[in-house]
């Protein structure tokens, strides 16, 4: 990642990254046999496109779910630093 910043170029631009623009163009991953990676933006899992490929991976042994963020302003939960 360092080397492609470093040389002006994006980490979103590369030719192994498919972007979908469609509800049909997102569905159509589901169908696809091959590995991938699938990113979404923060908040989304119980709306939009992700709940179709939760729901058609979520239970595969071979899929790892990553939800990375963090509290919002306000969360009570104990804070470990």
């Amino acid at each position: 990642m360092r080397d492609l910043l470093m040389g002006g170029e994006s980490p979103f631009e590369l030719r192994e990254i498919e972007y979908t623009r469609t509800t049909e163009e997102s569905k159509a991953i589901n169908e696809d046999s091959k590995p991938g990676i699938i990113i979404a933006a923060s908040g989304m899992c119980d709306s939009g496109r992700i709940k179709h490929h939760l729901k058609h991976h979520l239970w595969r042994k071979e899929s790892h779910i990553v939800i990375i963020g963090l509290p919002g302003r306000g969360d009570n939960r104990k804070k470990d630093h």
